[in-house]
């Protein structure tokens, strides 16, 4: 009688290699000494007690593995999900998560519970899950070459969510327990041979920086353009050259690095001085015609510069701002090719900003002015045409105030008399205006238009009148020729 080949279940089957692996992966690790024991990663530690859990996907074959040690779920249970068609997967996923294993509090130290407001394992879940099948998406028109590990991502410091390509009951648990007890023992003996050594110099440490980003988007240089089908349907493998140092400069006594995406990492820890040198450089460059906007405080984030290149090592924004959520949108998409059009500018122009800037800053007062332009710009550029004007009239004031003083100056106006004139109270901005076009100072045509809009301002600030998109825009084009005109003198 010839022999007969059982087919086993595919779930079976992955069960029964898990259940080998933990076996096996005990008795070889009892063989370990308790620092070496201490090594194995907590990844890839099946020791009492530990769990799996398996998403399986099939057409493309895929399999999202939990190995977690909870001490309040049972030893070596092991729970395989699937496989699921594609059409499946997600409902089916969604349906697990459900289950009260998946929605028990997280516990307080997980990484996500300060972070987000997400409260349960499943709300952690859903994000790994859904970065997971965007990575499986790129890859249906890659060619894979062999089953192994794909990336993996901390769930919480019991657990670890790992993405593995192809049917992990295919590969050999007796080399994986190989594998993972070997890396353990050789960590065990580094740390050996380190401690008995003299201790390396402590490491320099990073340079902590206040993060900002251009908005809307820019690009610094060329955003790179697609040479292959490829890349014209996968961009994120540009994004992370995005990211790399653009520019390097000195602002005030601060440095200030650009990534090619326009990310903005200043040298300093208080937001309000990171503020107002990311504004000045916005201003200036809305001035050079990038179409930029204000950044608030709210959205300025923390990062990390690497303190030999000043590379960008980590960085996160704050807050919920349009822009900082615009920001995180991009954080999923990775540049698309088919998002809305980014201006750009040269790292040669972006170079003499910062060092406009760098000039501005000593000038307190310039900068603060120019700041305020910046604000009234991004009100208009929001349809915000009150605010816009109310700020645009603020400058116009401060020069007519300045053009007022110099022309006492010239006249040698002073003591008693000159207090009275440039008090608001007694000598308003009506009187300076007449005065000034009465002698001969301001032209016939500036005076008519200071007056119209300082009646508009009058009217909106006393009687609620409407301030129109013509009546900021005439304004700000006033307050925009007297910024120039000021930074010519400065700079």
């Amino acid at each position: 009688m010839g022999l007969q080949t059982v087919e086993m279940e595919p779930t079976n089957e992955l069960s029964q290699w898990f259940d080998g692996l933990i076996t096996r992966f005990r008795l070889e690790a009892a063989k370990l000494s308790e620092d070496q024991r201490k090594r194995i990663p907590n990844t890839d530690n099946y020791l009492e007690p530990c769990q799996v859990e398996i998403f399986w996907l099939e057409q493309p074959e895929y399999q999202t593995i939990i190995s977690s040690r909870f001490a309040d779920r049972p030893d070596r249970e092991i729970i395989i999900n699937g496989p699921y068609k594609g059409y499946d997967f997600i409902d089916k996923v969604d349906a697990v998560l459900r289950k009260p294993r998946w929605t028990k509090p997280l516990p307080k130290s997980a990484p996500f519970v300060v972070a987000s407001k997400r409260s349960t394992l499943a709300d952690v879940m859903y994000g790994i899950i859904a970065n997971q099948i965007r990575q499986i998406t790129t890859s249906l028109f890659t060619k894979i070459e062999r089953v192994g590990p794909a990336g993996g991502q901390i769930l919480t410091s019991e657990s670890w969510v790992g993405l593995f390509t192809g049917n992990i009951a295919k590969t050999d648990p007796v080399a994986m327990v190989d594998q993972i007890l070997a890396s353990a023992k050789a960590h065990a003996a580094q740390v050996s041979i380190t401690q008995s050594q003299p201790q390396p110099p402590a490491e320099v440490q990073a340079i902590q920086a206040a993060i900002g980003y251009v908005y809307p988007p820019i690009t610094i240089g060329s955003l790179p353009e697609p040479q292959t089908l490829r890349e014209f349907l996968n961009p994120g493998i540009h994004y992370f050259s995005m990211m790399k140092k653009a520019l390097d400069g000195k602002v005030g006594s601060e440095r200030i690095v650009f990534t090619r995406d326009g990310l903005m990492a200043a040298t300093t820890t208080k937001k309000p001085i990171a503020v107002r040198i990311f504004n000045v450089i916005s201003a200036l460059m809305l001035l050079e015609g990038v179409p930029v906007q204000a950044i608030r405080e709210s959205e300025i984030g923390q990062g990390t510069l690497d303190p030999a290149t000043r590379e960008l090592r980590g960085w996160g924004m704050s807050g919920s701002t349009p822009r900082t959520m615009h920001l995180q949108e991009r954080m999923f998409r990775r540049l698309s090719w088919f998002q809305e059009s980014r201006p750009s500018i040269s790292e040669t122009e972006l170079s003499a900003v910062v060092e406009k800037a760098d000039k501005i800053l000593s000038h307190p007062k310039k900068a603060e002015e120019l700041i305020l332009w910046l604000e009234s710009n991004t009100h208009f550029q929001n349809a915000e045409f009150a605010p816009s004007f109310v700020i645009s009239w603020i400058l116009i004031e401060r020069n007519l105030s300045n053009s007022w003083e110099s022309f006492l100056g010239e006249k040698n106006v002073r003591g008693d008399r000159k207090h009275k004139l440039v008090n608001a109270g007694v000598w308003p901005a009506d009187s300076v205006l007449e005065t000034l076009n009465l002698a001969g100072v301001m032209a016939e045509r500036e005076y008519k238009t200071l007056m119209e809009l300082k009646s508009k301002r009058n009217s909106f600030v006393h009687e609620g009148s409407i301030i129109t998109m013509d009546d900021a825009s005439d304004c700000l084009n006033l307050a925009t020729e007297i910024m120039k005109h000021d930074l010519e003198g400065l700079l």
